[in-house]
């Protein structure tokens, strides 16, 4: 396995349950120390989220993307709820929590904000217990690498289903690192892809030959840290558009294996018509459901709730339990199904016509 570098950096658990039940492509995990830099990682690399004491466990993650330094206000109005907290002023709580500052001598506290893509939160039954070399005395996180014995043993921690919401390729710009292996750093030189700094700076329009390839070089290697963090009974649940939803498919059926596609599920993200739309309007996305390992994957299914119960009675006692009528009708006729109907009486009832009769 080529080397792998992460990071686990240490968050209230107030910031874990709202972004968990928030539904964001980004969060800002900050630093209530707004001075200095955030250089652990490079851009794609993978972001563990663990839970201040006594809650000791990694409890999601995410891949970084970049680093700033802003004014809370700032932080607020760029990423509001992804901020993980529910207002400015429950922000600058939290941030006054950890700093020797107040609102009146510090009203707008500079933060240090590390953006991070496509999070994925854990449920309490798969969280990860911390590294065997935590030290009490870690304040804000720690690097790990694979190549190190408890980096590697982290790493392999596994956990049984992973969600993201990655951003949808709307043609708007892209800036990332193209360090993940692929060696191709002299064909974006010679292309004039990237800066000097090797940060790749293009506007990703329908016109670019690279359209797709842009946002698939984002996603791909995202992918693959996804599906070496699932359990061989784990599953991934990927939220995607019309834009990208077929090469998502093939990018899936290569990380995962074609035959690991569990769905593509259709989820409903408007009520209301576009009236304005060009042609037709779309009121859906999807969801990619996509299995470690398909032998080894089981479904989990839902409880009967009461109001499903009640709609089922047993009046004649039938041993079997209770039940409830149905329609036994057809709407299209033929002869060569009809057949007779014996009632208890002995008498024989033929086919009555409209409406036809599916079964007895």
């Amino acid at each position: 396995m080529f080397p792998m570098k992460m990071y686990v950096g240490i968050t209230d658990y107030d910031w874990y349950k709202t972004l968990k039940q928030a539904n964001c492509d980004e969060v800002n995990f900050w630093k209530p120390g707004g001075r200095t830099n955030f250089k652990a990682l490079n851009e794609g690399d993978l972001f563990l989220f663990k839970t201040h004491s006594p809650r000791n466990y990694i409890v999601g993650g995410g891949f970084f993307l970049k680093f700033s330094i802003l004014p809370s206000s700032l932080a607020w109005d760029a990423f509001g709820i992804a901020n993980g907290a529910s207002s400015l002023m429950e922000l600058n709580d939290r941030v006054y929590k950890y700093k020797k500052t107040d609102r009146f001598s510090d009203p707008d506290p500079q933060i240090g904000c590390i953006i991070l893509s496509m999070p994925f939160y854990f449920d309490e039954k798969d969280w990860i217990p911390q590294p065997n070399d935590w030290n009490s005395n870690i304040v804000q996180g720690k690097t790990y690498k694979t190549s190190e014995p408890v980096g590697l043993s982290l790493y392999e921690q596994k956990v049984k289903m992973i969600y993201i919401d990655p951003p949808y390729n709307t043609g708007n710009d892209f800036v990332y690192k193209d360090d993940y292996k692929d060696r191709i750093e002299n064909y974006l030189e010679q292309t004039e892809q990237v800066d000097s700094d090797g940060n790749k700076m293009s506007t990703n329009t329908e016109s670019n030959g690279r359209y797709h390839s842009d946002w698939l070089n984002m996603m791909y290697p995202r992918l693959k840290l996804a599906r070496n963090l699932l359990k061989d009974d784990g599953v991934i649940f990927i939220s995607i558009d019309d834009h990208e939803v077929a090469q998502l498919r093939k990018m899936c059926d290569e990380v995962f294996g074609e035959n690991n596609l569990v769905a593509q599920l259709i989820w409903q993200r408007a009520f209301s018509p576009k009236n304005d739309a060009k042609f037709v309007s779309n009121s859906h996305d999807y969801v990619l459901m996509v299995a470690k390992s398909i032998n080894c994957f089981q479904i989990g299914r839902l409880p009967r709730t009461e109001e499903a119960n009640a709609r089922y009675s047993n009046p004649d006692n039938d041993p079997r339990g209770p039940w409830m009528s149905s329609d036994i009708s057809v709407k299209t006729y033929n002869a060569a199904a009809d057949y007779p109907i014996t009632l208890p009486s002995g008498r024989v009832v033929e086919t009555p016509g409209q409406p036809y009769l599916v079964w007895s």
